[in-house]
């Protein structure tokens, strides 16, 4: 059905309770051709095509396909890593996790999430001594994409205390974004932050934090 051209028919062009004219029948066909082509004057009719997705790291490029003039891009940054989980001695602080890198599209960017912070070094409870556990990174919208939490802390009895989860997403961006047929549109997926390590030595070492996730993007036509 392509080659119709989108006619926008006025008001003023039938008056009330006349006949329709001809020329108005013609253009009302065409123009239900003109939106199924997707001719560039048409409206947009969201979904008519499909959805390209890139859930793998690394760069590339996006290429418009064949009678695409709008899309929809979900950018999503990666996530940082978790901060380490604080241990025994004086060098028992947990080091923060890295910040995740950002996912850019076109010109569109997406930040990543902030590494989450250490956990400090243990303080004595009694007879033991307890790590104070990680805080959680920042992060933007909800998304399983995101920054990790805190490393526990770790005791005299263990040697190694529990890791730091991955926490919640970077930053989303979701734009609307005008392109023509065949037009190269690049894009970088950013990488998750790498979790902190964790604090102490020997016997009271804090857990290393969870690394973040790499972002996303959905490209929407």
């Amino acid at each position: 059905m392509a080659g119709k051209t989108w006619i926008t028919v006025a008001d003023s062009a039938q008056a009330s309770g006349e006949p329709i004219k001809s020329v108005n029948q013609i253009a009302l066909k065409d123009n239900v051709e003109a939106a199924l082509g997707r001719d560039s004057g048409a409206p947009w009719l969201n979904g008519v095509g499909g959805i390209t997705e890139y859930l793998a790291g690394g760069s590339g490029n996006f290429t418009v396909p064949a009678g695409v003039y709008n899309i929809i891009a979900t950018v999503v940054g990666a996530g940082g890593g978790g901060g380490g989980g604080g241990g025994g001695g004086a060098t028992g602080d947990g080091a923060a996790g890295s910040v995740g890198g950002n996912t850019t599209f076109s010109a569109t960017t997406a930040t990543g999430g902030a590494g989450g912070i250490g956990g400090k070094q243990a303080r004595v409870v009694g007879s033991d001594r307890t790590g104070t556990a990680g805080v959680a990174g920042s992060f933007g919208l909800a998304s399983s994409n995101g920054g990790g939490g805190g490393g526990g802390g770790a005791s005299d009895s263990i040697v190694v205390a529990a890791s730091g989860g991955e926490g919640r997403g970077g930053e989303i961006s979701h734009v609307v974004i005008a392109v023509t047929p065949a037009q190269i549109i690049a894009y970088s997926i950013g990488a998750g932050g790498a979790g902190g390590a964790g604090g102490g030595s020997g016997a009271t070492v804090g857990g290393v934090g969870g690394a973040g996730k790499h972002g996303l993007i959905l490209v929407e036509y």
